[in-house]
Order: C-alpha cells, then structure tokens, then sequence
C-alpha cells in the first residue's frame, strides 16, 4: 500500500519540486533586475552631479557662485574643507599663496607667535587662507548682479544682500576650460595683505615680487590701476565701469 501511494505521489512531488525552482529562478532574476536598475540610477545620478559641476565650473556666474556656497559651509582653518577653496583660484595666485603661506598665516591671529609651532602644514595654509578669505555662516554671500566675459576673462559685478551700493568686481579667468578666480578676490592687492608681506620681506632681505615693487612706487594708485588693467581684458571700458565701493 506504501509502496502505491509513493508511486502516486512521486510525479506530484517533482511538479511541486520543479514548480518551487521555477519561482526560486524567478526570485533571483528578478533581485539580478533590481539590482541592475539601482546601479545604473545611481550612476546616473553620479553622472548629473558631476556635469552640474562641470558646468557650473565652466560658466563664471555659477563657478564663483560655487565658491561663495563652499565658503559658507567651512568654519575653520582647520577644516579639511578649507583648502578646497584654493581649488577655485588661478595657477598664478596658487603660485604666490604658495609662496608667501608662512608670511600670510602669522597675519592670523589665531595662528600667530607661538600658536604657530603646534600646526600642521595644512592648517597653516587654512589659516593663510582664512587672513585672505573670511569664511563661516557669518560670510555674507554676496550677489552677482552682473557678469561680463571676453575670451579667457571675466569680471563680475557683485554686492552685499540688499546693498547695491556696496559694489565691486570679481576677476576671474578661464584656465584649463575651468573658470577660476584672480587677486584672491582682490585680497592679495589690499594695503594690509600687501604692507606686512612687503615689511616683512624687507626685514628679511628677501627680493620683492614685480607686483610689490609697482605697490611701493605707487601705493595709492596700485590697485586701481590693475583694476582697470583687468577690466579691459574683459572688455570693459574702465571709465564706462560701475565703479566699486569704497573700501572695497
């Protein structure tokens, strides 16, 4: 009788064994699809992050509008994030941060005398940075109210939130197909970025840069002049410019 009733049963068990493979091969194929269909949406979406920021880097307006965001979002020199915002600056101010790190980061407080034996290289170029570049939630973000360009030069017109009269320009210039900013925001050309690195640079008996050598000639006329330098090459008309705030 067992014997019978185990022939009977014998081709049901191999259908409901074959119907479970069936539906186990289907499971998986179907986990294989899900997976597939989530990579390529998160590639995807790499891929969209990625070209905004190409393109943003690649138009002035949002390249320096990036910077003013990343700005915002550092609090300190030393945040790793910090030295990212050197990454937005041009081959040629890279060159002179480079060179005068040590002389710009005694000009930080927070990183002077004694304070600076106890910090890494890294940290002393934030805080070169943060003497050129105020940064923190309490940096305003300024508007850029205009941009012009012409071939590998740009300026743009930026003021304070709710301040039109607060005006000054922003140079940038394209390199590598990326847009990068000049003069550290005109920073590096300030009387007081350019009086201590000069003084100590005499107290040292180190040679002067060209740059600082045309500042002690003209010290008055200095900035102005490479304003109006730089505004040509965007093809503005330096008398027909808005004219920047003072004490920009």
């Amino acid at each position: 009788m067992r014997t019978d009733r185990l022939g009977k049963e014998g081709p049901a068990l191999e259908r409901l064994r074959g119907g479970v493979t069936m539906v186990a091969l289907a499971c998986l194929v179907l986990i294989i699809i899900i997976c597939l269909v989530t990579k390529n949406m998160l590639q995807s979406n790499d891929r969209e992050d990625a070209r905004k920021v190409q393109l943003a880097q690649y138009e002035p307006q949002t390249a320096l509008a990036k910077f003013y965001l990343e700005r915002n979002r550092t609090t300190s020199f030393r945040d790793d994030a910090c030295r990212g915002l050197l990454d937005f600056m041009s081959q040629d101010d890279l060159s002179w941060f480079d060179r005068n790190t040590k002389r710009l980061a005694s000009l930080n407080p927070l990183s002077a005398g004694s304070a600076a034996q106890g910090l890494s290289e890294d940290e002393q170029k934030g805080a070169a940075l943060e003497v050129l570049i105020p940064f923190g939630a309490q940096a305003q973000r300024p508007v850029i109210a205009q941009v012009q360009a012409q071939g590998i030069y740009a300026v743009a017109f930026v003021h304070e939130p709710d301040q039109p009269l607060s005006l000054r320009h922003v140079f940038l210039v394209r390199e590598g197909g990326l847009w990068k900013i000049r003069r550290f925001l005109g920073e590096r050309d300030s009387p007081r970025v350019m009086d201590k690195l000069i003084q100590n640079k005499k107290y040292l008996a180190v040679t002067l840069d060209p740059d600082e050598i045309q500042y002690l000639a003209k010290p008055a006329e200095y900035a102005d002049q490479l304003e109006a330098s730089m505004l040509r090459e965007a093809g503005i008309d330096p008398l027909a410019a808005p004219a920047p705030a003072a004490g920009r």
